[in-house]
C-alpha cells in the first residue's frame, strides 16, 4: 500500500501536474473576469517553476557532496549501487538507461580502477505494473558481458523502494561480512538521493561513506545567464526531483525508515 502511495504523491507534487490544472480550469472557466484571473496565475505559476535560477537553488539545497573519486586510497570493500537507472522496455532486448544511468557507469569505472572489491546492486522492481521485472537481475548480466566476474557481484532483487534498498541490503551484508563493523561500504547514487540513502543504511545499522552521481546542479557562472529569465525545460525536471526527494524523506521520517 505504501508503494502504490508514494506513487500517487508524486504525480501530485509535480509542478507540470499543476500547470495542467490549472491550464485545464483556466479553459473551461466561462466567467470572462475569473477566466482572466486564472489565466494570469496559472502563467505566474508556470514562470516560477520554470525559472532554471530558482529550480537550480532548491535542487542544490537537496544534492549534497561526498566524498571524491581521487580521495579513495583505500579499497572499500563493497559499492552499494542504488537501482532506478533503467527504462524497461518488455519487447525489447537492449538496454535503455534513463538519466540516472552515471550511477552505473561511475561504479564500473570505480570497480575497474580499484577503488571498490565488489559491487552491490539492489533493486527490485519498482514499476506498479511490471512487480516482475527485477533491475538487479538485468543490470547483473550487463556487468558480467563487460568481463566483471560473478563472484564480485552481488545481487538484491526484493526492494521496491530505498528503504527496502536498506533493510535486504543490510540482510545480505551481514550474512557475507560477519565482522561487518569492521568493513567499509561505499554508498553510489545521484547527489539528489544520498541523502535519504545514507540515512535509511544507517538507520539500519550500516555505516555507509556516500559517493555522489549525476550532480545536475554546477556552480553558477559569474556573469549573466539567459535561465535567470527565460524559462528553462529543465526547471521542472529539477522541481521533480527536488519535490520527490524533500517530501520522500519526510515521509520516511514519519515512518521512521530514517
Amino acid at each position: 500500500m505504501f508503494f502504490i502511495l508514494s506513487k500517487i504523491l508524486a504525480f501530485v507534487l509535480s509542478p507540470i501536474n499543476w500547470i495542467v490544472f490549472l491550464g485545464m480550469l483556466t479553459f473551461f472557466t466561462k466567467d470572462v473576469y475569473r477566466k482572466k484571473r486564472r489565466l494570469a496565475a496559472t502563467l505566474i505559476v508556470l514562470l516560477f517553476f520554470t525559472n532554471g535560477f530558482i529550480a537550480g537553488k532548491i535542487l542544490g539545497l537537496v544534492e549534497i557532496e561526498s566524498i571524491g573519486r581521487n580521495d579513495i586510497t583505500k579499497p572499500y570493500d563493497v559499492g552499494i549501487l542504488l537501482g532506478g537507472m533503467v527504462s524497461f522496455k518488455s519487447d525489447s532486448t537492449i538496454i535503455n538507461f534513463n538519466h540516472n544511468g552515471d550511477r552505473l557507469f561511475q561504479t564500473i569505472d570505480l570497480y575497474k580502477s580499484g577503488k571498490i572489491d565488489k559491487i552491490l546492486i539492489t533493486s527490485g522492481s519498482g514499476m506498479i505494473q511490471l512487480p516482475s521485472f527485477k533491475e538487479a537481475n538485468l543490470i547483473r548480466q550487463y556487468l558480467l558481458k563487460l568481463d566483471i566476474p560473478s563472484s564480485d557481484i552481488i545481487i538484491e532483487n526484493r526492494s521496491n523502494n530505498t528503504h527496502e534498498n536498506a533493510v535486504y541490503s543490510a540482510e545480505i551484508l551481514r550474512e557475507r561480512y560477519p565482522d561487518i563493523d569492521q568493513r567499509n561500504f561505499l554508498l553510489i547514487t545521484s547527489a539528489s538521493h544520498l541523502r535519504r540513502g545514507v540515512a535509511c543504511f544507517e538507520k539500519q545499522g550500516v555505516a555507509v561513506t556516500p559517493y555522489s552521481t549525476t550532480k545536475r546542479v554546477t556552480e553558477e557562472p559569474k556573469i549573466f545567464n539567459s535561465k535567470w529569465i527565460f524559462p528553462d525545460p529543465y526547471a521542472l525536471q529539477y522541481w521533480d526531483i527536488a519535490t520527490h526527494e524533500i517530501f520522500g524523506y519526510l515521509i520516511y521520517k514519519v515512518r521512521g525508515y530514517v
